[in-house]
């Protein structure tokens, strides 16, 4: 599911103060968002396949402070937690 909303709700909850306007998105090299707006680019229709079609799903976020870059490694995706969650869009 490609619910980028998700992740942007989880940078605002982070005690680091964000300037959204300068938050970029990115699912693989697809741009999703950039300037606090939906990138008119954007497909949901690639984004959903890209994440339906690869083993690893890379999500780069860029918050536009420092020039510092961090890396995570994780994974939470068996098979109950995809049935419990693959129809949920907010």
């Amino acid at each position: 599911d490609a619910n980028w909303g998700r992740i942007f709700m989880a940078i605002g909850k982070t005690a680091q103060e964000i300037d959204v306007d300068k938050v970029k998105l990115y699912f693989g090299s697809q741009l999703v968002a950039k300037d606090n707006m939906v990138d008119e680019n954007y497909s949901d229709e690639e984004a959903t396949n890209y994440l339906k079609n690869t083993n690893e799903v890379e999500i780069n976020i860029d918050l536009g402070v420092g020039g510092e870059e961090f890396v995570a490694y994780g994974c939470d995706l068996n098979e109950e937690y995809i049935y419990i969650n693959r129809d949920y869009r907010s």
